[in-house]
This record gives C-alpha cells, sequence and structure tokens, in this order.
C-alpha cells in the first residue's frame, strides 16, 4: 500500500528486485496504461531516509507517537511547559498537528468534570446548613470555616511542593465537609446556651469550650485516617499524596482558625440578630398588665 495523505494506492511488484538498495528498486518495471514497461526510477526519485518501523493510522490519518514517563514532577505542569517549547523551537510542515493525550487527556477530562462538580458539592453543603439552621445568615456564617479550611490546605500543597491537580481537588471537598460539620457543632451548642437564658459573651465562650472535645475528636479522626495516604510512596501515590496532604494539612490548620477565629464570626452575627430567650418567649405569651386607674 503506498499512503497519499488519507488515500491509499495498491502497489505490486512485477518481478523481485535484484537487492534492497536504492539501484535496485530503481531497476523495477512499472507498466504504464498502454502496456509499456519502464524503471521506477525515471518515474520518480528515490532516496535513503529515516522513518518510523510502523505506520499507525488514526481518524483515517497518519500517526507517531512520542511517549513519555513522568518522575519528581506533576503533569499539568510539564504539559505546560512542554507545549511551550515545541510551539517555539518545533516548526510543523503544512498538514501536520500535535495532540497531547494519553494520562494528560484524562487530567483534562476530570478538570471539565471537577469544574461541574465543586460548585455542586458547595451548593449542596450550603443548602444543608439552610435546612439545619432555617436561616441564610446562620448558614452563610457557618459556611465561612470553608474559606478558612481551604487555607490549610494550600499551605499544605506548598510546604510539600505539590501543584493543583484534580486529586488535591477532591481533597478540598472533603475538607470543607469536615470543616462545615465543626462548625455546626459549635455554632448548635451556642445557640443553645442563648436559649437557656446566657448573656451573648458567655454563651459564645462556654458553647465553644463545650465543643472543644468533640471538635478536636472529630478532626484527629479524620488527619490521622489520611496521614498514612499523604506519607505513602508506592504505587499510586501521585494521586493519593495531594488529597491527603490537602485533608492533613487542612484540618489542623481549619481547626485552628476555627477556635480562633470563628468564635468571633459567630458573636457578631448572634449580635446582629439575637436569639430569643426562654424569658422573651415567656412575657410574649403573659397577659398584659392592667392599666392602672387615677
Amino acid at each position: 500500500m503506498m499512503y497519499e495523505g488519507p488515500r491509499r494506492f495498491e502497489v505490486r511488484l512485477i518481478s523481485r528486485p535484484r537487492d534492497l538498495t536504492r539501484e535496485g528498486l530503481g531497476d523495477l518495471l512499472v507498466e504504464t496504461s498502454d502496456g509499456q514497461q519502464v524503471k521506477l526510477s525515471e518515474l520518480g526519485k528515490l532516496e535513503d531516509l529515516e522513518g518510523p518501523a510502523t505506520v499507525r493510522r488514526e481518524g483515517f490519518e497518519r500517526t507517531v507517537r512520542v511517549e513519555v514517563n513522568l518522575r519528581g514532577r506533576d503533569l499539568a505542569s510539564w504539559v505546560e511547559e512542554a507545549k511551550a517549547m515545541v510551539a517555539k523551537d518545533v516548526p510543523l510542515p503544512s498538514g501536520y498537528t500535535i495532540t497531547w493525550g494519553g494520562q494528560f487527556e484524562n487530567l483534562e477530562r476530570a478538570q471539565r468534570r471537577l469544574a461541574i462538580v465543586v460548585p455542586l458539592a458547595l451548593a449542596i453543603i450550603m443548602g444543608m446548613l439552610v435546612l439545619t439552621f432555617g436561616t441564610v445568615r446562620m448558614a452563610a456564617v457557618v459556611f465561612t470555616l470553608v474559606p478558612l479550611a481551604l487555607i490549610g490546605g494550600a499551605v499544605g500543597l506548598l510546604v510539600r511542593g505539590m501543584n493543583f491537580s484534580p486529586p488535591a481537588v477532591v481533597g478540598f471537598i472533603a475538607l470543607a465537609g469536615v470543616a462545615v460539620l465543626n462548625g455546626v457543632v459549635m455554632t448548635t451548642e451556642v445557640r443553645r446556651e442563648l436559649e437557656h437564658g446566657r448573656p451573648l459573651d458567655d454563651a459564645v465562650v462556654h458553647g465553644a469550650a463545650h465543643t472543644l472535645r468533640a471538635v478536636l475528636t472529630t478532626s484527629a479522626v479524620a488527619a490521622l485516617g489520611f496521614l498514612p495516604m499523604a506519607l505513602n510512596t508506592g504505587a499510586g501515590s501521585e494521586v493519593q499524596q495531594p488529597l491527603a496532604t490537602v485533608v492533613v494539612f487542612g484540618i489542623a490548620g481549619a481547626t485552628v482558625l476555627m477556635l480562633v477565629v470563628f468564635p468571633g464570626i459567630l458573636k457578631m452575627a448572634l449580635a446582629g440578630a439575637p436569639e430569643p430567650t426562654d424569658d422573651d418567649e415567656d412575657a410574649a405569651d403573659a397577659p398584659p398588665a392592667p392599666a392602672p386607674h387615677g
């Protein structure tokens, strides 16, 4: 078969060449449409060139694959650097194109899916908070723990020299869930203290102190569970390490920021919209006092 672009032509040898050299192939006879025979060397120019051992075709086009196995760095940043170098130093003849595939193609598909999954996950978390507290105000207050948690995860990636990747995004989603869970526990306890008639300052301090053990237990269990994945260096570590690093560092940072920053945020939110106490509810239900007569 002879290929010319996407077209194929059958080539048949009438006689065997005397040798597989340029001169031997040039002496092959080619029959014309009127029955005459001419040498192949008279119809074109034969050259000795280097080429691929096999010809692969994909989508009716010839394809040459260049395979790379990476070690010591992430795939996304390497591909971006390679794209820039190829565009600068490798001029392409007319009709040639370059396609980056393999694991990088899977990475691009994962990024497109995460662009939908991440906002959806955050919207679900916000919706559950609204259903839990009944107000958008309190749900937004607890939701502030999500960016606080992301700070710790980003610092973890920076400390370990890792790049932002789809496994890291999955870790951020898990981290947001743990941080919000701890915020729900503390906020519920503070509101319960207010309902029992405690002043706002005392309710925030007592509620935060009362939930300290529960918050630390939840955070420690999650962090210790992901710690072996963060230290893994075997098969699958390129996926496990970014995910676990985000969770471990993020939970540590989120717990500290929650105990230091979140009580102040909670106090400001409750001061703007104080919860009714039992005494207020009893006073509202009592009959009005009789007016004095002069």
